[in-house]
């Protein structure tokens, strides 16, 4: 995954965290996220990623898996090409 290959800082206080700071590959825009330890570890051992953070936005879990964020994600492929309708 192209977040695990990014800068992360990981925080104790008030909560356990792992903040992450990922670059667009398109755009080059910065954008953080920050995930709770534990369900890092869930995700480690094999949970899929929209059980494991369902707080986390689609379009910020496909900037963590392929690392585009959403509005070049939109960009590159607009919904009417991925509609299914």
């Amino acid at each position: 995954m192209y977040f695990q290959s990014q800068k992360c800082n990981e925080v104790y206080q008030p909560k356990h965290l792992y903040n992450y700071t990922l670059d667009c590959i398109q755009c080059k825009s910065e954008h953080t996220v920050s995930l709770n330890a534990p369900d890092l570890f869930k995700y480690n051992r094999g949970t899929y990623m929209q059980d494991a953070f369902p707080y986390i936005s689609e379009g910020m879990r496909e900037m963590m898996m392929s690392g585009i964020c959403d509005s070049c994600f939109q960009t590159i492929f607009p919904p009417d090409d991925y509609d299914l309708e």
